[in-house]
């Protein structure tokens, strides 16, 4: 089923709402990014939280952007953090990074992450995906687009 663009439209704004904060730009160190940029969002299940990145992206170490909007006290975080450590998957195409060690780092230099986590309901899960065939429908993908100026529009 295919939505008209109002309901699209809509959709996608609600969406940014419930998870604005748990999506974050990634540049991996290396520099060997196709386009120099991708994206990581915070997952959390009951063993904790993780960012997740795909493994193509994820590289050794990069740097991760931090938004105003994603910690606090206002003006106390870095504009990027370099984070290093992912778990990679490429079996799956997953690279997964623990939150615990950032946590540990914010906290040390006086600041937290408000970061809020995707949530099983609205995360695409294996069964979701193996239904994925060429019938028309609709789809929506967050991630923190490249603008031409730099910055990193959701």
């Amino acid at each position: 089923m295919l939505l008209d663009p109002d309901m699209e439209n809509d959709v996608a704004y609600e969406l940014c709402q419930l998870v604005g904060r748990a999506i974050l730009p990634y540049r991996r160190a290396d520099g060997l990014d196709p386009d120099g940029a991708g994206t990581a969002f915070l997952f959390q299940d009951p063993g904790g939280e993780y960012l997740l990145t795909a493994d193509s992206v994820a590289g050794g170490a990069g740097e991760l952007g931090l938004r105003a909007s994603v910690t606090e006290p206002a003006g106390t975080a870095p504009a990027s953090l370099s984070v290093a450590g992912w778990l990679r998957r490429p079996e799956v195409g997953v690279a997964i990074l623990p939150m615990n060690g950032l946590h540990a780092v914010a906290s040390a230099a006086g600041w937290a992450f408000r970061l809020q986590p995707v949530v099983d309901i609205v995360a695409a899960n294996a069964d979701v995906i193996a239904r994925i065939d060429a019938t028309p429908g609709s789809a929506f993908v967050l991630a923190l687009g490249l603008a031409e100026r730099g910055d990193r529009p959701l």
